[in-house]
């Protein structure tokens, strides 16, 4: 109880932490997520309130029809809607009604097919074909076929380009399309996760037009869209999967402020400026709510890590007792149950929990909270007075409370780390041009291949002339890179991700020290119903309304 009560003291410094430093922070609650987010999806319910599993909700009668969703997206982005193969990351909320692609991928690797039936796989030749789902037609009831595929593909090339690898796209019939590839990974299978849209309205109505009006195979259609302010979506009658969606509608409305969210999600159904899902970064207004009874869906892509620089041997970072000492000084656990209540999910590896390459082992990672024994080590180590260095806390993920609580808890062993607070811009530029000398907390954003993040993280940009390395600081060693690109191949690589963590978390290295797990959080009311646990985000044509909230 004490520890606790001197966290919860700690992390009332914050004020003035903030007021001396205000011009120069990102709000957290409008840094916009740049990674593409991976499938690490959990339902948290509250204690005492009933689960989200449609066949427990409505007596044995299946799920409700009717009523309009009410949706405020973590940002609205800024591309043309109706060409999918200009829509952007910061653009996929927009889209997410009405747009679909051949297949889907979950967090471990398994593919969901949407638009697609069935694939086949020659790595031999290095090819991936697909039979078509029959019966599927846009919005301006226009068939999905082969030959749209290969068009939408060809677009592809011609306004961006096409995904890295890809050679070739043919029509072998009607509804078999085969995609020729210079290799085959894991990773190539979820480059078709693009989604169409119509070749007809494209060639009768021109590309100026369909920037605004997208025609696509979604469950639901685009009815009107004020950028800025809203988009609206009504049920398509004609949408492949019979009985789908439930809803009559889609709201989708663009709030960047979180006292409006908040204020939205206490209405009831027919109460004025009323909202049924609100995603967001910011965890004061989750931990708000989920302690409410409110439903938490977190894609807990992102693990908070302290990132120690290796590429000056005179700084007392670079000894491994030192690293190992740092590990155990933070008690991860109290940080999440002081300061996450549900969000933050404390973890002494990188991989997240249901990624390949997790381990289930509990010992598996960074050395765990041991106080006493990292004061050794930092005597060992040559420290016994500990030494001074710098904190410097990613901007709009990382809180300035857990980042007041790491700092207390590495006094504790004798490390005083000054707290230098930045904006993002110079946090990348630091992190990816100039270096760093002190302690980083940043995120390693997990994409849903493990081994493309650690190339990512690691090795990609540090030999590449015009190519900034994700991490300066941390070259990467030649026994790094051999696990790492022994890693990229077709099948079950999942020893290869557990080799190359255990090499990045061993004692002598320990250049990531992971703290916990977080991510993109939607705030359900608790009359949202259908939640499809694998899914991407909201899965809009399995959800519905309960009446009577």
């Amino acid at each position: 109880m004490k520890r606790i009560l001197s966290i919860l003291m700690a992390v009332l410094l914050i004020a003035s932490l903030a007021a001396a430093c205000a011009t120069n922070r990102d709000d957290p609650a409008t840094t916009e997520e740049t990674d593409a987010p991976a499938q690490n999806v959990a339902i948290h319910t509250p204690a005492g309130v009933e689960g989200d599993d449609p066949a427990d909700d409505n007596d044995g009668e299946g799920p409700r029809r009717g009523g309009t969703l009410v949706f405020s997206p973590t940002s609205e982005g800024s591309g043309p809607v109706g060409l999918p193969w200009a829509i952007g990351w910061g653009d996929v909320a927009v889209p997410g009604p009405f747009n679909q692609a051949l297949i889907a991928e979950w967090m471990d690797g398994t593919i969901n097919h949407v638009l697609a039936i069935s694939h086949e796989v020659d790595v031999e030749n290095r090819h991936i074909t697909f039979q078509l789902r029959p019966n599927v037609i846009f919005h301006d009831h226009s068939p999905f076929n082969a030959e749209v595929v290969v068009w939408n593909f060809g677009r592809i090339a011609e306004h961006s380009a096409w995904p890295t690898g890809l050679l070739d796209v043919v029509a072998l019939d009607d509804m078999t399309v085969r995609f020729y590839w210079e290799t085959i990974e894991n990773s190539t299978l979820g480059r078709h996760s693009q989604s169409f849209t119509s070749m007809v309205a494209y060639e009768t109505y021109g590309i100026d037009w369909l920037r605004d009006n997208p025609i696509g195979t979604g469950p639901f259609t685009m009815v009107s869209y004020v950028r800025g302010a809203y988009a609206f979506y009504e049920r398509w009658e004609h949408y492949w999967d019979e009985g789908r969606p439930y809803l009559d509608a889609v709201h989708m409305i663009f709030l960047s402020d979180p006292l409006v969210q908040s204020l939205g999600l206490q209405q009831s159904a027919d109460g004025e400026g009323r909202i049924d899902v609100v995603a967001t970064h910011t965890q004061e207004i989750t931990i708000q709510f989920f302690q409410m009874g409110y439903n938490i869906m977190i894609v807990a892509n992102q693990c908070i890590a302290l990132w120690l620089p290796i590429d000056d041997p005179a700084n007392p970072l670079y000894n491994p007792l030192v690293r190992q000492a740092i590990s155990m000084a933070v008690d991860r656990e109290l940080i999440a149950e002081t300061l996450g209540a549900g969000v933050k999910i404390p973890s002494l590896q990188f991989v997240p929990p249901g990624f390949r390459g997790r381990v289930d082992d509990p010992t598996f990672g960074a050395p765990a909270y041991n106080p006493e024994r990292a004061r050794e080590l930092m005597a060992e180590a040559g420290f016994p007075d500990g030494f001074s260095t710098n904190l410097y806390p990613q901007p709009g993920r990382v809180s300035d409370a857990a980042t007041v609580a790491i700092h207390s808890m590495l006094s504790e062993i004798g490390i005083d780390a000054e707290i230098v607070i930045m904006d993002m811009a110079g946090h990348t530029q630091m992190r990816r041009e100039i270096g760093w000398s002190g302690i980083v907390i940043d995120m390693y954003g997990a994409w849903i291949h493990v081994e493309d993040s650690l190339r990512g993280s690691f090795v990609f940009g540090h030999d590449q002339e015009g190519v900034h390395p994700e991490r300066l600081s941390i070259p990467p060693s030649p026994e790094l890179r051999r696990l790492v690109d022994a890693a990229f191949f077709f099948g079950d690589n999942t020893q290869q991700i557990i080799d190359t963590a255990a090499y990045i978390l061993a004692p002598e290295n320990l250049w990531m020290i992971p703290m916990w797990n977080q991510g993109i959080m939607n705030i359900l009311h608790p009359r949202v119903a259908g939640m499809d646990l694998p899914s991407i985000g909201l899965p809009f044509d399995r959800m519905w309304l309960r009446e009577g909230l």
